[in-house]
């Protein structure tokens, strides 16, 4: 299992290698640390951990992950299947100023 967040704001920097600069601005940026990246799955690999992607899509901790009964493959398929707010705001803010 990896280490903790170090401060509560950032995760430890011995995750990220050649991505921590942009980790860390997305954890300025959202005012909380990444969490761990990937879990160990059932065959003992590691697996891309659905609450960082979540994290990673900016949206608020849980709002896919806490909902009850659903699978970490059923999570990611939502995810997935998801919009970045940050990226539909910018789409509706560019379709406004067309006056389309």
């Amino acid at each position: 299992m990896p280490e903790p967040a170090v401060d509560g704001l950032h995760s430890p920097a011995s995750w990220w290698g050649e991505y921590l600069p942009g980790i860390r601005h997305w954890e300025d940026v959202t005012g909380r640390a990444a969490p761990p990246p990937t879990k160990i799955g059932l065959q003992g690999s590691p697996r891309v951990s659905a609450r960082w992607v979540e994290w990673l899509m900016g949206l608020p901790r849980g709002y896919v992950t806490d909902v009850p009964g659903l699978t970490r493959g059923q999570q990611l398929q939502i995810l997935g299947n998801g919009v970045v707010p940050q990226q539909a705001r910018a789409a509706f803010a560019a379709l406004l100023d067309l006056e389309v």
